[in-house]
């Protein structure tokens, strides 16, 4: 369960969260590094990294390209194949990360 407050029971925090309506790639790139600069991280820290990746091949390369290259490293998720695209398909990552 998501709660407002750690208790004993807590295993993972979220920090903090920035979404990005259609970025070109300069843009993705410098938003990533800056969100991750903020929170005090580095690239070689993200260990899993969840895109929107939605099967559209066009779309799909610049968010793919960019993180090929800042995350060769972490274990890379993607979910818009299994749900589709809808309003409110950015929520369902979260879901997935309390299966993880």
């Amino acid at each position: 369960m998501v709660g407002a407050h750690p208790t004993d029971q807590t295993w993972c925090v979220l920090k903090d969260l920035k979404m990005l309506y259609q970025p070109d790639g300069p843009e993705l790139t410098t938003a990533l590094s800056t969100f991750l600069e903020q929170n005090g991280l580095r690239e070689a820290d993200v260990e899993v990294l969840i895109n929107g990746a939605s099967g559209d091949r066009d779309d799909d390369q610049k968010v793919n390209a960019v993180s090929d290259i800042l995350f060769p490293h972490a274990v890379h998720l993607k979910f818009k194949h299994l749900s589709g695209e809808y309003c409110t398909s950015s929520s369902l990552p979260f879901g997935l990360v309390l299966l993880l």
